[in-house]
């Protein structure tokens, strides 16, 4: 063999032996591979027989995570995922699909076992506490809750005396005297500033009653000296709680506009408070004449705590995380929506409420708050709404200890049957499930408050505030405030559905009245028509701007089919509808029940008809009524659009009406020079005001000038009233 040769067989064996080595590695690696996931499949596995052994093999679901746990939660409710809205989703079928009131979830991938009940009796025997208690509140399930300070809801334990000992004096008899006349007031500004919204008037009486603060429905955004005022950080707080919870840190430090207003409103609250803390422990040691008579839930929480001894005392943390709690109180929001778009489906029962409302209060005045008691229709229909859409949906409480729960036999069967429940096993009270389990409530998916005519405000029977010792403890305040708004809105008007075209009713029920899981369980936002009963007579001003005069003023919208605008050529007055001191000297209607009254209006000396073809007309929806206190309130009609069609003859433009040459008896020369130039000049005085009109108005009356200015610079430097305010009155605006 040549030494060619040899070199080629040399390089042939070493390039095989290379490439068998690489296919030893390669092989290498895949065995490697396998026998890492056959490790972790079999640790899978393993997790998965213990977590079934820890529930004791109760039937249930196996899947890959837990429903509360990252990343169940984030992973929307499908057959593999409960996620954390099944109970809701699933409400009906859940339990019934395994055929038992308590069934389990072991995952396999991530998260704890545990034990989803719906069974009340077992709900009291985990959520009861107590030294006695073999179950408690995991600090995982209060992490939410913290973000304020130690609180009440969160704490437990030994904690959770100490909190409650020193919350329960703050909510008495003048705190919810003043939530009733707070809601009243409050209604009242809704009503006039025509924005209604049940979260606002929420957030309001928790402003008002819980922190004490001085602010109303009309309140601006952005305080007169530019910073954030303390009523729109309180909102902003209020709107981005689980921003704040959920979000990481560094996140919130992004310099984004939103994030910006969140860190600035967290701040500014916190400092007030802070603020307010020390002055309050201040006026109360020198019995401050202000603090004294203040019954805000702040206050009196802030004295019951400087009346304990030292050693029992909570710190100002503890102080401002437990009034904070209160802005979970947007739940009493939720909860008033679903009552209206109930009360709204189903109209017999809306009006067996509203008479009782009118046997109880009348239509001539206000209802009181020691009314509370016999408007219990009231609150059973606000209940009912509650039962249904259980703001707190899901307890938590983890076993301390190996213990035994009772667990009750099926319907129909005395008796209860033992479960052992090991130590760290937890068991999820589902709320939503209570409510719409067959056994405690006959057709759970139905509205009917009835089920709560005969049960006292403060009974146990009703759970959907929570059970046990742990029951919300702002319940009274919470029932307090929808009472009071219920009466006065269900009195002053009916409530309806807004249905789509060829919707039904039951198809709008599916479609608005669902549930919206956040931090705690809550209706959607509902879409309401509200209309005047009409129980009681109206009084109406006449202005020019109103439909009530035939006065040519610019009170309807109006487009040709081109979509072209005619002009405007009327009367543009300067009246006075916001400042009338006495509606017994002005021009006004009363419009009594069921009464109606027909004004004809002469649109061509309004608006300059020019072009033929079709018009869609839509008159002007508002109306100014005389408040018993002699104040104006706007209030709005429904009304409708109407169509006209112009042709052949075409309106032009008119012109004002000259006046006749007049005739003298018994008048000089000069004298008749004098009146024939006056006259010269009131028709030229009248044609300007004619067919040239004013400045707009926008509001009328020196308070409302001066808020205008504040409010909207631009419309007040337009505003016909507004020089008059500048030039005429004082003091100035700050």
């Amino acid at each position: 063999m040549s030494s060619q040769s040899l070199v080629q067989a040399i390089s042939s064996l070493s390039a095989y032996s290379l490439d068998l080595k690489s296919n030893f590695s390669r092989l290498g690696n895949l065995q490697i591979l396998s026998a890492l996931l056959a490790v972790w499949v079999a640790s899978r596995v393993v997790k998965l027989i213990k977590g079934i052994s820890a529930v004791n093999g109760l039937r249930g679901m196996r899947i890959p995570f837990q429903p509360l746990d990252f990343p169940g939660a984030l992973i929307p409710t499908t057959w593999w995922n409960p996620g954390v809205t099944f109970t809701w989703l699933w409400r009906f079928t859940f339990y019934r699909r395994f055929q038992s009131e308590n069934v389990s979830i072991v995952p396999f991938l991530s998260g704890i076992p545990v034990i989803y009940t719906n069974n009340l009796d077992v709900a009291r025997q985990v959520a009861s506490g107590g030294h006695k208690s073999s179950f408690i509140k995991p600090e995982s399930a209060s992490q939410s809750l913290l973000l304020w300070g130690m609180n009440l809801v969160a704490a437990d334990g030994d904690t959770w005396r100490k909190h409650r000992r020193i919350m329960g004096p703050a909510f008495n008899n003048k705190l919810y005297q003043m939530v009733w006349t707070e809601t009243l007031k409050t209604y009242r500004e809704m009503v006039s500033a025509e924005n209604w919204n049940s979260q606002t008037l929420a957030l309001l009486i928790i402003g008002k009653c819980g922190f004490g603060f001085s602010f109303d429905w009309t309140a601006p955004p952005t305080a007169p000296d530019g910073s954030m005022p303390i009523q729109e950080a309180l909102r902003i707080v209020a709107d981005s709680n689980v921003l704040m919870i959920a979000a990481p840190k560094w996140l919130l430090n992004l310099p984004f506009q939103r994030f910006k207003e969140v860190r600035e409103a967290h701040s500014q609250l916190m400092g007030f408070m802070r603020k307010q803390v020390e002055n309050r422990k201040s006026d109360i040691s020198g019995q401050s004449y202000s603090t004294a008579n203040q019954n805000d839930a702040f206050t009196l929480l802030v004295k019951a705590n400087e009346d304990e001894a030292s050693k029992l005392r909570l710190d100002d943390q503890e102080l401002i995380g437990n009034v904070f709690i209160m802005l979970f109180a947007e739940t009493t929001a939720h909860t008033l929506a679903a009552t209206l778009g109930f009360l709204g489906l189903h109209q017999d029962i809306q009006e067996e409420v509203v008479e009782q409302i009118v046997s109880v209060v009348g239509w001539d005045r206000d209802p009181e708050y020691q009314d509370y008691a016999s408007l219990n229709k009231v609150l059973a229909a606000f209940y009912e709404a509650l039962r249904m859409f259980p703001a707190g949906f899901i307890m938590i409480r983890e076993a301390t200890e190996d213990t035994v729960l009772q667990i009750p036999n099926p319907p129909g069967e005395d008796g209860t049957t033992p479960f052992p429940v090991p130590k760290g096993v937890q068991v999820l009270v589902d709320m939503i499930g209570i409510q719409y389990n067959p056994r405690y409530f006959e057709e759970p998916e139905a509205f009917k408050p009835s089920r709560w005519y005969n049960t006292s405000s403060e009974s146990d029977t009703f759970s959907a505030f929570s059970i046990g010792p742990r029951a919300c403890i702002g319940r009274k305040f919470a029932t307090t405030e929808a009472v009071a708004f219920l009466t006065m809105l269900l009195r002053d008007y009916k409530v309806e559905p807004i249905l789509k075209d060829g919707e039904t009713k039951e198809e709008w029920r599916k479609r608005v009245l669902d549930g919206r899981i956040v931090l705690t369980l809550g209706v959607a936002d509902v879409g309401l028509r509200v209309v005047n009963t009409g129980n009681h007579s109206v009084v109406l001003l006449n202005t020019p701007k109103s439909l009530l005069t035939s006065v040519p003023t610019d009170k309807f919208r109006i487009s040709h089919e081109s979509g072209a605008t005619p002009t405007f050529i009327g009367v543009k007055p300067k009246d006075a509808e916001g400042g009338l001191a006495s509606v017994t000297k002005g021009p006004v209607t009363v419009l009594t029940p069921g009464q109606s009254f027909e004004v004809i209006h002469d649109l061509s000396k309004a608006y300059n008809f020019t072009m033929n073809g079709g018009y869609t007309i839509v008159p002007s929806n508002q109306f100014y009524a005389a408040s018993p206190t002699h104040s104006t309130i706007p209030i709005y009609a429904e009304v409708e659009a109407f169509t006209i069609k112009l042709a052949r003859q075409v309106l032009g433009h008119r012109d004002i009406d000259r006046c006749p040459k007049p005739s003298f008896a018994n008048c000089s020369a000069s004298q008749q020079a004098f009146l024939l130039q006056a006259t010269k000049y009131a028709e030229s005085y009248a044609r300007q005001a004619y067919e040239n009109g004013g400045v707009l108005d926008f509001v009328y009356t020196q308070p409302l000038c001066k808020e205008l200015a504040i409010r909207n610079a631009s419309q007040a430097i337009f505003n016909a009233n507004s020089y008059e305010y500048f030039a005429e009155n004082d003091p100035t605006i700050d």
